[in-house]
């Protein structure tokens, strides 16, 4: 890895890889509980917390557009030039916003919103300037690690399936719980994967060395 500084992403890392360690050894987990603003459900502990950016899979309309017609009238050669330019406005404007529907039609990655994440051992709440959402384990179908502090999932939500990318520190968390909850042979789960390649050692290099390592194939889990 590069030689870079020890962030706020490193020290989540540090504990998702002590989070998940438990979770494998079936120990009792050692995280304190964070206080909330919003009451959790029966059974419920927040364990994490941080900002959170959120990407959609999808388009930004349906491809229509309105058109303009609008042509100025005149007589003479000057009436005539005008007409052909008022006309060749119309047609440029016509096209332009053609091409802007169907650049909004086509599926993309898409700003959703900035806000809040916080993980629990039940699944997450989002809070952003809209409101509260919850999102439980069991509704997320896919949940893979994308790169540093990313994830991509797709869910059911109250207005139907979607595809969010999620940005945060706590991002690998979310993976590792949702797995262990619902997917323990997933194959990134499975050779920690979801740790970016040499951070372990980078970790210890840096004077933060892991006495246990992410989960290995068969649910081991390997000492550093």
């Amino acid at each position: 890895m590069q030689d870079r500084s020890w962030m706020p992403a490193d020290t989540a890392m540090w504990h998702t890889c002590r989070i998940a360690y438990e979770l494998e050894s079936g120990l009792a987990s050692t995280s304190a509980p964070i206080a909330t603003m919003f009451p959790l459900v029966e059974g419920e502990t927040a364990i994490a917390a941080g900002p959170l950016i959120i990407d959609e899979y999808k388009s930004a309309g349906d491809g229509s557009y309105q058109s303009s017609t609008f042509l100025a009238g005149g007589t003479g050669v000057f009436g005539l030039a005008l007409l052909a330019a008022t006309a060749t406005a119309s047609a440029a404007g016509n096209a332009n916003r053609r091409a802007q529907a169907a650049q909004n039609a086509a599926l993309a990655w898409r700003h959703q919103t900035s806000g809040q994440i916080t993980v629990t051992n039940h699944g997450f709440y989002i809070q952003d300037l809209q409101g509260l959402w919850r999102w439980d384990w069991g509704s997320i179908d896919l949940l893979q690690a994308a790169g540093p502090s990313t994830v991509v999932m797709q869910g059911q939500s109250t207005r139907g399936p979607l595809t969010w990318r999620l940005f945060s520190d706590w991002a690998e968390l979310v993976f590792v719980l949702w797995a262990h909850a619902r997917h323990r042979q997933h194959p990134q789960y499975l050779t920690g994967e979801w740790v970016q390649p040499g951070w372990v050692q980078w970790a210890a290099a840096q004077g933060y060395p892991l006495s246990f390592g992410p989960p290995r194939p068969g649910g081991e889990v390997a000492a550093e």
